[in-house]
């Protein structure tokens, strides 16, 4: 199975068995069965800002080296999945619609918390 993670699933996916609490039991699983999670490059850029106001980018350096092939593959912002922006709610923010976008382009599930984007896109876990 194929999904895209947005941020928060990622970066709790990704820091270890404590943040792995943060994540509902069913997208546990849905990460821990998938055979290839697809990151939006916006989700990198997201986490990047996270980790630079907090003062941490060693933290980022050390979450870029856990999204190792095959089974991670960042996607870049491309002019399908811009057009497919163009197209969702303008009441979504950009990064989100991004991250909506990206899922529909791939024809994956989307792993996400968003209550906002769990009405918007009828393929979501949490």
């Amino acid at each position: 199975m194929e999904v895209v993670a947005d941020s928060h699933a990622l970066f709790w996916w990704l820091g270890g068995p404590e943040l792995r609490k943060k994540l509902s039991r069913k997208a546990q699983r849905i990460l821990e069965e998938a055979t290839r999670v697809y990151v939006p490059a916006v989700v990198l850029l997201e986490l990047l800002s996270l980790f630079e106001r907090h003062g941490e980018p060693e933290k980022f350096s050390l979450l870029l080296s856990r999204l190792a092939p095959p089974t991670y593959h960042v996607l870049p912002l491309s002019l399908a999945i811009v057009r497919r922006c163009a197209q969702l709610p303008s009441s979504l923010e950009l990064h989100d619609r991004v991250i909506v976008a990206t899922a529909d382009h791939v024809h994956a599930r989307l792993v996400s918390k968003d209550r906002k984007i769990r009405t918007l896109f009828a393929d979501v876990v949490w």
